[in-house]
């Protein structure tokens, strides 16, 4: 009567028996750490008799079994799907000296759901360490039993103190197709290897009363602190085989069965096991083409922007995979886009730029600027010559402007360039202003320009002493002012 084996978990140095029927059913487990597990059968099985550990009379107790292992620590599961009519999943550890401590507990939500009637530990990363602990309820009802698995994430920080049983969360819930009222979802868990080469292992979930008890198995992929709750493939029986009966009452996936060095997935089915192998690679492409098309595309709408050479260009763009792409050729396999794959992207394209340190260079300019001539003498020489001479000593200055202002009873005549290239233009919105580019946007590092300006000074009177003209130059702002003395 005691059912002992009904469940089981075999460990690296250990292994663990429920038997749910004992007891009157309040069931108890078996832990075994030696070679000898009859003989420790005994010594550490525990069950209505320990203090701790008080459960109903048919509760079943040990009805699944389990264990999670964080850092040297081992702590042990056991569900009893019918205690409290909710279920409940017990967490223990044993020390040394075989004396059990219970270190938390996780309950079930609804009368009669039989919560805790599959237990599966996850190790999502892969690093030795359980990460996931997953408790299913295959009753669970709605409008009939549909089924849901429960996702428990673990507080490290808290948890292996026996005053704080709250160390467990509650993370995800996982349910099966939406359509399905009484698939039971739920019925067999386990854990896979990494099927889609991502690192990170998955889920299969069992649903074997699916599709009029033909069943189904959904399998969820997992990505880090968790797993994805929207499943990647829904296998149905019927379209495997239209005679199968109970498709996915249980559920194995980490061993390679056809040698192939792959991952086979095993399901049970009413009188067969279905063995389900994975017999093409998996090979993830990234393709990068760019296409230039003279024909713009009809219904869509342009838009102009002013850019400059060293303001950066942000492009946002998303793209997607046409449906008609999968009905080319029924024979052949076509590709997918994989579930990891970003459809939106943003960028941001710079001008490539001489700089030693990211995208800012740091010029060095430095703004020379002398009147030709001491004196002007009104009515013999109607002309005022600057010479402006500008160096970069250090990195490659974009888009240097100088900014010279000058009197109103000046006028503008003309620049005669000497050394490097230089376009002036007056601005007469902005009063008496002339405004020069220097160079083709870029002025080199180490090079220098220097031109003069000419203005007429007929409209200079007599009595004026003083004409004033400041010089500025952007990107390293330099102002200098220049004197003319008049002779009279």
């Amino acid at each position: 009567m005691m059912s002992s084996g009904i469940s089981a978990y075999l460990g690296k140095n250990f292994s663990l028996f429920g038997g749910p029927g004992a007891y009157t059913w309040a069931g108890a487990v078996t832990i075994n750490k030696n070679k000898d597990w009859i003989t420790s059968f005994q010594k550490m099985s525990f069950g209505k008799k320990s203090k701790s550990l008080m459960m109903d009379s048919e509760s079943y107790f040990g009805y699944s079994v389990g264990a999670f292992v964080l850092g040297h620590r081992t702590f042990y599961l056991a569900s009893a799907p019918r205690n409290n009519y909710i279920g409940q999943v017990l967490i223990f550890e044993m020390d040394q000296c075989g004396s059990i401590t219970v270190q938390g507990d996780v309950n079930g939500e609804q009368f009669g759901s039989y919560f805790g009637a599959e237990l599966c530990v996850v190790d999502v990363e892969g690093d030795g360490n359980s990460d996931l602990l997953l408790v299913s309820a295959p009753l669970f009802h709605i409008r009939g039993d549909e089924g849901r698995v429960y996702v428990y994430s673990f507080q490290q920080n808290t948890f292996g103190s026996p005053s704080n049983k709250g160390s467990w969360q509650l993370h995800q819930i996982l349910a099966g197709h939406p359509g399905e009222a009484w698939s039971r979802f739920g019925s067999a868990i386990t854990e896979l290897a990494d099927l889609n080469g991502d690192g990170l292992c998955e889920v299969a979930v069992g649903a074997p009363y699916e599709k009029d008890h033909t069943g189904a198995v959904y399998i969820f992929h997992g990505r880090p602190g968790g797993l994805h709750t929207t499943p990647k493939q829904r296998i149905l029986a019927m379209e495997i085989d239209g005679s199968l009966r109970h498709f996915g009452r249980t559920v194995y996936g980490k061993l390679d069965l056809n040698e192939d060095y792959l991952p086979d997935i095993s399901i049970g089915s009413h009188g067969y096991a279905v063995i389900l192998s994975r017999n093409h690679c998996r090979e993830k492409l990234t393709a990068r083409q760019c296409q230039e098309s003279s024909q713009p595309s009809p219904g869509k709408c342009g838009k102009c922007a002013d850019i400059n050479s060293h303001s950066p260009l942000r492009v946002n763009g998303s793209f997607s995979l046409g449906e008609s792409f999968n009905h080319l050729n029924p024979k052949f396999p076509c590709a997918m886009l994989g579930d990891d794959v970003n459809l939106h992207f943003e960028a941001k394209l710079e001008f490539g730029k001489n700089c030693f340190k990211s995208s800012r260079c740091l010029d060095d300019l430095r703004l020379k600027v002398r009147a030709m001539g001491d004196n002007i003498i009104l009515g013999f020489n109607n002309t005022l010559a600057l010479e402006i001479m500008l160096e970069n000593s250090g990195e490659d200055s974009y888009s240097p402007r100088l900014r010279m202002t000058f009197p109103h009873n000046l006028n503008y005549k003309r620049i005669v360039q000497k050394s490097g290239q230089v376009r002036c233009l007056p601005n007469e919105e902005s009063g008496k202003v002339l405004e020069c580019i220097i160079g083709s946007w870029i002025m080199k590092s180490r090079t220098m320009v220097k031109f003069c300006v000419e203005f007429e000074t007929t409209n200079v009177h007599q009595t004026t002493r003083i004409l004033t003209i400041d010089t500025i130059v952007t990107r390293f702002v330099c102002l200098e002012r220049v004197y003319v003395e008049q002779s009279l």
